[in-house]
Parts: structure tokens; sequence; C-alpha cells
């Protein structure tokens, strides 16, 4: 999705990225989840926690660099 929303179109851009936004948001649920119910251990949570926080942030960077600057619009 990220090779789409890099070609696409401004507006089509924004709309693909806040679509990655969301699943990473599941994605962060689900793996929270495989932690309660000991899925995973400690130690591999907290690596893919970590790592899911910088591509958070890196995707937050992106949707406001695409959205001028704004935040996002509550979803």
């Amino acid at each position: 999705m990220l090779f789409f929303a890099n070609a696409a179109r401004v507006t089509a851009r924004l709309e693909l990225l806040q679509k990655i936004d969301l699943k990473l948001k599941i994605l962060k649920t689900i793996i929270r989840l495989c932690f309660d119910v000991r899925a995973i251990n400690e130690k591999s949570y907290l690596n893919l926690v970590a790592a899911l926080v910088e591509i958070g942030r890196m995707l937050g960077g992106w949707i406001k660099k695409t959205n001028g600057g704004q935040t996002n619009p509550p979803t």
C-alpha cells in the first residue's frame, strides 16, 4: 500500500495513508492481545511495539506533510 500511496495524487495519497494508519492501529491491538494471552513473550512484545511506534511516527509525519501540515481529522 505504501508504494501506491507514494505514486498517488495528494487526495488519493491521503486516503491510502489513512487506511494504512488504521491497519497499523489494528495491528498494534492484535499484538497487545497476543501478549495478553501469552502468545508472545515480553521481549518480543517490546520489540514489536517499539517498531510499530517508529512506523507510526513516520506515517504520522507523512500524513501531516500530505495534509498540508494539518493534523488528521478524527475518524
